[in-house]
């Protein structure tokens, strides 16, 4: 194999999240003269919730490095912040890129840009300019937008609350790169396991993640949506949580139900999560996929709480409080077939996102 410091751009993946994102860059990068580095590394690596990292493999990158900081029970706290600044940085230092690409607003993320500008790499980032309220994404998103150098906004209104807070060099509007891959999906029509999936629109996908804020009881507001999914005669699809504050309460619930006839638990749907959402009957949680990939399906969406409290919302869904009443009321209209919402308005680009972050990397390494 030839010598990794001789490659001129770093990709950072921290979670499964990100990686949906960054992976048609990927693909693309492998067939153009831009090379590059794949660092693997925050919640890829734990089982407990899903060990993504065997689904990153499977894509066969070969210039990868994995670089585990969190052991199965570490929380997001300093000591895993610094032991994860201290293997990137040094990774860094060993590898000369002539740029990280950092996507979003985890922990994993604000480590990773943390560790690239003590080593002097410049940073590329997308998704800055986004507003959630309710989690600390918010702060972490906003650290690395005032460490990065070339600002990629997966909005146009993201782009422009940039240039608003004061980065009014390099900042481009792109579009997210995860909705090329629902376009690609969509012309392509994959074949998947038969016996996964539920059939058409009788479940309901459902995903929570921890909650910063003390006007949200996720966990109760979590129980109740179940039951009266389950009430109502629906089936129902749970994917696993984050490693956010709050989701081991989450977890709870979840094995609490594990055994329940029509619920069906998978902690990581990996590329058949696209096909989790074409066949759903509506999303239901506080997940950003539910703002990102969901309206590209023509799915209504229950965001609960105030996770992503600040966010660009589509006509098609409809964001509540933890109130239970609320969530009763927001499932009925979600079954209803009488009401009608109308189409999204595709705020996270339109199928050309890789090509112009593509583009703009190539200017910036220039």
């Amino acid at each position: 194999m030839r010598s990794l410091s001789k490659k001129n751009v770093v990709f950072f993946t921290g979670a499964r999240a990100d990686y949906t994102a960054i992976r048609p860059l990927l693909f693309s990068l492998s067939k153009s003269p831009i090379k590059f580095i794949l660092y693997i590394s925050g919640m890829h690596t734990l089982n407990k919730l899903g060990n993504t990292l065997k689904d990153v493999k499977k894509d066969g990158f070969r210039n990868a490095k994995i670089i585990k900081f969190f052991k199965e029970n570490d929380e997001q706290n300093i000591t895993t912040f610094l032991k994860g600044v201290k293997k990137i940085f040094f990774a860094l230092k060993k590898d000369k890129p002539k740029a990280i690409f950092i996507l979003g607003d985890r922990f994993e993320a604000m480590v990773a840009g943390i560790a690239a500008h003590f080593a002097s790499i410049p940073i590329i980032h997308s998704g800055g300019g986004e507003v959630t309220l309710g989690s600390k994404d918010n702060i972490y998103r906003y650290v690395i937008s005032h460490f990065a150098s070339l600002h990629l906004a997966t909005t146009k209104r993201n782009q422009e609350r940039l240039k608003n807070l004061g980065f009014n060099k390099n900042v481009y509007f792109t579009g997210s790169s995860a909705v090329d891959d629902i376009y690609t999906f969509k012309k392509k029509k994959k074949k998947f396991k038969k016996e996964f999936f539920l059939k058409n629109e009788d479940f309901a996908l459902m995903t929570f993640h921890g909650s910063h804020s003390r006007k949200d009881n996720l966990p109760k507001a979590m129980d109740f949506a179940i039951k009266y999914i389950l009430k109502k005669n629906l089936k129902i699809l749970i994917t696993f949580p984050n490693n956010d504050f709050g989701y081991k309460e989450i977890l709870s619930i979840i094995k609490k139900y594990s055994l329940k006839k029509n619920v069906y638990i998978r902690k990581n749907l990996g590329v058949e999560y696209f096909k989790s959402l074409e066949n759903c009957k509506f999303v239901i949680g506080n997940s950003s996929s539910g703002f990102v990939e969901a309206p590209y399906f023509s799915k209504r969406v229950i965001n609960i709480g105030e996770r992503q409290k600040g966010r660009e919302l589509s006509p098609n869904i409809t964001s509540i409080s933890t109130n239970l009443k609320s969530i009763k009321s927001a499932i009925d209209k979600a079954i209803d077939k009488k009401i009608k919402f109308k189409q999204h308005l595709k705020l996270h680009g339109s199928g050309n996102s890789t090509q112009k972050v593509l583009s703009h990397i190539k200017n910036f390494l220039k």
